[in-house]
């Protein structure tokens, strides 16, 4: 029999009075022998460990709301300098919808004294996450910490109308855990079909134990510390984590599953889709003269990103009472004539207009590649976290995405790229992989013509322009930023490479269509480029590549390698020489090949008259989308990287014919 639906059943709960189980307010007791603790037990060599570890998962009823709460508590000892400043500023993060509560920190030296947080060392503040997504960020400034003392702090996540339902629970931290106690209290449930559900991934899961009445626990030992890599995969196919939700449905078999999962989203998506008399009458406005299905999409993914403003980007300049506005459910008619919304409705006016157009679209749910690994393979739609638009377009389905703003038309985030998702139907909803960019729609082109001064400086004009993701990424950068921060992460960026670069004249133009490349230009002197000996000047040819480290420093490796996104690079350096010098070893290299995934070319050229050097560098990666490498395999790419980077570090020598002066 098929169970009553989760709303109904949560509404049976009002009826059940029993009281949720809460964790004690008071601190634990400190043991002797852990403020005596000169080591890490987990790890010998820690800077700090976590000798606790509480988090409880609860739901509970307040007044007829339900209350979802989160409660973490972190005992961590200090054993180094290094770990004293890791942990003298502890953060919290929360993202929008959750509030904070029960927030305690103390530090407790080795002697046993103990120093309270003040509240005024209790600031917040916003971070971006990614695109349209933002986290607020406690943070505490932990008095008094030094080498042997304990840090201990404690926080309560608070969510309204919602049970812990798809939630994720991460059981690993940057340093080692000698205990982890992981309690979960579910709502008193009246009915057997529906019931909390928790799956266990990247580690074995012991069994549960009854803790009290509705409370069970489970408990880890010696959880070593997350050892994080360059270019891995992201952390929920790496870390022991816990998924939380609540179902009604049998999970298998699996086409029955998304079956279930497919019709419910269909039956939202309809509401979505339905276009009204206003929304058909200003869809037809807005595709006058536009025939084609491929041209219609195009024309109505134009129209949502610039007739509407997302309140989800940086600089949309939302006001209090437009964000008030938002905060209410509106139909799509009425985010177009505001002209106002945030991402989640910008996909509403997407699928409204396109039924009004009369193609058949619909409302789709996508895995995010930077959170987690999705297959259908498993019954995980707690990892279907985003959403976007599903069109047939002469008979294929499209995935549409128009809060992207900050790329053309016909492509995705790297983020939703290459992955499964679902297409919402009534009867027989579907899996298809999204596509993925090629590298040379996430091109950066660079020129810099350059003249090189006897006593090594290097002084010339630069540009650069980029496309695809390369360019969403660099406009996501300076979004909502001045023209001083811009050019001053500008200046950051090519320092980080070479300290003493001098940079003027910035001209850039991140606001132009997304449809065109974001364009660059700067002024740029470099004193002591070159290495200046008696006889002879020593230099780089490749200016853009100077000062790059190599991509893997690390002989071994613990995880994949898996890059975001294939790319392709094009650069044309000219170099003036000084009057006085000619060159000495002009390199030679051959190209560096990596059959079915990329090749890096360096060619050094010298002009005819020799007073002028020039470098043409090329290098394009993840052909066929091949972006996921295994362990076994990271010698080969290695090998591949370093070569690379031994290219780009050749040097040029100039020799003086004895005129220049010394």
């Amino acid at each position: 029999m098929r169970a009553p639906p989760i709303p109904t059943l949560l509404a049976l709960l009002l009826l059940s009075g029993l009281a949720p189980f809460a964790m004690a307010d008071s601190w634990h007791p400190i043991k002797p022998e852990d403020l005596a603790l000169k080591q890490g037990r987990v790890d010998s060599d820690a800077d700090a460990e976590a000798i606790e570890w509480e988090i409880e998962e609860s739901d509970e009823w307040s007044g007829e709301k339900i209350k979802s709460s989160e409660t973490q508590y972190r005992r961590v000892k200090v054993f180094t300098a290094r770990g004293r400043d890791a942990f003298s500023r502890v953060d919290i993060v929360y993202s929008k919808g959750t509030r904070l509560e029960g927030i305690a920190a103390r530090t407790i030296r080795p002697d046993g004294s103990v120093i309270a947080v003040r509240k005024d060392a209790i600031m917040e503040r916003t971070a971006a996450k990614g695109t349209g997504v933002k986290d607020r960020i406690v943070s505490l400034a932990m008095p008094g910490v030094e080498p042997g003392c304990i840090v201990e702090y404690r926080w309560t996540r608070v969510h309204y109308d919602q049970p812990t339902h798809n939630v994720r629970v991460t059981l690993q931290l940057d340093i080692p855990v000698q205990e982890i106690r992981f309690l979960i209290h579910p709502l008193p449930i009246p009915s057997p079909e529906f019931r909390m559900q928790i799956r266990a991934f990247n580690f074995h899961m012991p069994p549960f134990s009854e803790e009290g009445p509705g409370v069970r626990s489970l408990v880890l030992h010696s959880m070593r510390a997350f050892k994080k890599e360059s270019f891995a995969p992201p952390d929920l196919s790496l870390r022991p984590w816990i998924a939380i939700y609540y179902s009604t449905e049998d999970e298998y078999p699996l086409e029955n599953f998304w079956r279930g999962v497919g019709k419910a989203t269909y039956q939202r998506s309809a509401e979505i889709t339905r276009a009204s008399g206003e929304v058909k009458r200003m869809t037809q406005a807005a595709l006058k003269g536009v025939t084609g299905e491929d041209l219609i999409v195009e024309r109505l993914i134009d129209y949502c990103r610039a007739r509407i403003r997302n309140i989800d980007l940086s600089d949309s300049g939302v006001t209090a009472d437009e964000r008030d506005w938002l905060q209410s459910e509106h139909p799509a008619a009425d985010h177009m004539k505001r002209g106002l919304s945030d991402s989640n409705g910008l996909l509403k006016v997407f699928l409204s207009m396109a039924a009004a157009a009369g193609l058949d679209a619909r409302l789709a749910l996508v895995p995010d590649r930077s959170v987690c690994v999705f297959a259908p393979s498993l019954p995980t739609p707690y990892l279907l976290t985003r959403q976007c638009a599903a069109v047939k377009v002469l008979g294929e389905w499209h995935a549409i995405d128009p809060s992207a703003a900050d790329l053309p038309p016909g492509m995705l985030p790297w983020e939703i790229e290459g992955v499964d998702m679902l297409v919402a139907d009534d009867k027989n909803s579907i899996f298809r992989r999204t596509p993925m960019s090629t590298p040379e729609e996430s091109l950066t082109q660079r020129t810099a013509s350059l003249k090189l001064s006897e006593e090594g400086a290097l002084e010339g004009e630069v540009a650069e322009e980029l496309t695809g993701q390369e360019a969403a990424s660099w406009r996501r950068e300076l979004r909502g930023h001045s023209a001083v921060e811009r050019e001053q992460r500008l200046m950051d960026k090519i320092t980080s490479r070479m300290s003493t670069a001098e940079i003027t004249a910035i001209h850039f133009d991140p606001d132009s269509s997304a449809s065109e490349p974001a364009r660059l230009r700067y002024h740029v002197r470099v004193p002591g480029y070159a290495q200046r000996t008696a006889q002879r000047l020593i230099f780089h040819p490749a200016f853009f590549q100077r000062g790059d480290p190599p991509t893997f420093a690390s002989a071994e490796r613990k995880f994949p390698v898996l890059f975001d996104y294939g790319w392709a690079e094009n650069d044309r350096v000219t170099i003036d020489i000084p009057p006085g010098f000619r060159v000495e070893n002009p390199p030679e290299s051959a190209p560096i090949l990596l059959p079915g995934i990329g090749k890096q070319s360096v060619k050094v050229r010298l002009s005819e008259d020799g007073h002028q050097l020039q470098l043409l560098h090329s290098l394009i990666f993840g052909e066929g989308g091949i972006l996921y490498f295994p362990v076994e395999e990271y010698p080969m790419l290695k090998k591949a990287f370093d070569e690379f980077h031994a290219q780009d570090e050749a040097v040029v020598s100039l020799v003086s014919d004895g005129t220049a002066p010394r």
